[in-house]
């Protein structure tokens, strides 16, 4: 979902760069989410959403809100 939210906003911003990174390693997901709920999603060290896989939707207005606070 998270791929798919990204291409979606590259129609809107070309030149956007992002790092999507799958963090299984108990360890490492506590150290970055502070939770051991899976799945997770973090965007710029903020947890959206844990426990549930969310839409496409979703992901893409998280996405566009980060993009708008840069």
């Amino acid at each position: 979902m998270v791929t798919a939210a990204y291409q979606e906003l590259l129609q809107q911003h070309p030149n956007l760069e992002i790092t999507i990174m799958d963090v299984s390693d108990s360890t490492e997901i506590g150290k970055t989410a502070l939770t051991l709920v899976l799945p997770t999603l973090v965007i710029n060290g903020k947890v959206v959403c844990s426990g549930r896989f969310p839409s496409r939707e979703e992901v893409g207005g998280w996405l566009r809100e980060a993009v708008n606070k840069t």
